[in-house]
């Protein structure tokens, strides 16, 4: 099944999506190839931190971009200059879920949510996605 990818920007709260890159093209088949298109979308978002969403119908997965200079942590997150970090959508969602309502946590759970927020999938980037992953109704709002 082939898929579509696009950019997502995280330098708007809420997130906005780029328009999408390629649908159906043979240029672009594969997350690798889709992440080389990623400098022509720094120029129109030079400081933005973005990531990649692949679709396949829905959301399947969100990636973020390996670093590329020494130290690099411009979202919070850590430093990954060997390969981009990747995430079924899924389970950013269920993120978002266990980190948007504050009650008190089974201790299972605290420490999966602690464990995310020491990697690109922090609260501060997880926070604006709510729209992208389909868990808010429209930015800003959330779901009944």
């Amino acid at each position: 099944m082939s898929s579509t990818f696009s950019f997502v920007c995280l330098g708007h709260d809420p997130a906005i999506e780029t328009a999408r890159l390629i649908h159906g093209s043979r240029d672009v088949r594969d997350v690798d190839t889709a992440l080389g298109l990623l400098p022509e979308y720094r120029i129109e978002h030079p400081r933005c931190d973005l990531l990649l969403a692949r679709y396949s119908g829905g959301l399947v997965e969100l990636i973020c971009p390996p670093s590329t200079e020494v130290g690099e942590t411009r979202h919070g997150g850590r430093y990954h200059p060997h390969g981009p970090d990747r995430i079924d959508a899924s389970w950013l969602r269920l993120l978002w879920a266990a980190c948007s309502y504050p009650t008190q946590r089974e201790p299972a759970l605290q420490f999966a949510v602690d464990a995310f927020s020491a990697t690109c999938w922090n609260w501060a980037r997880l926070s604006q996605l709510g729209y992208v992953l389909g868990v808010q109704d429209h930015p800003g709002a959330e779901l009944p």
